[in-house]
């Protein structure tokens, strides 16, 4: 997860973006500790067999990536596999 946050602090700081006061890690893992025992939204549209969003969030950051020519290989990687449970 620290390594996914890199990416996307990368791509947030090249678009002259600071979307929070801490690291997006720290950031992260505050949210994953209070809602751990929430069911993501995107967990539930895949076991009932809907479209997530992946695309409108990390589809859309791994494309600015690109044009920005910033490698986001976890960021892809992880895209392809939220796709292809889909």
């Amino acid at each position: 997860m620290k390594s996914i946050c890199h990416e996307v602090e990368a791509v947030l700081s090249s678009m002259n973006l600071n979307l929070f006061q801490q690291s997006l890690f720290d950031e992260a893992v505050k949210v994953a500790n209070n809602t751990a025992q929430n069911r993501s939204s995107m967990l539930t549209d895949v076991l009932q067999g809907r479209p997530t969003e992946i695309d409108y969030i990390t589809g859309y950051l791994c494309e600015r990536a690109k044009t920005l020519g910033i490698d986001t290989p976890l960021n892809d990687q992880l895209l392809l596999q939220v796709k292809n449970l889909s």
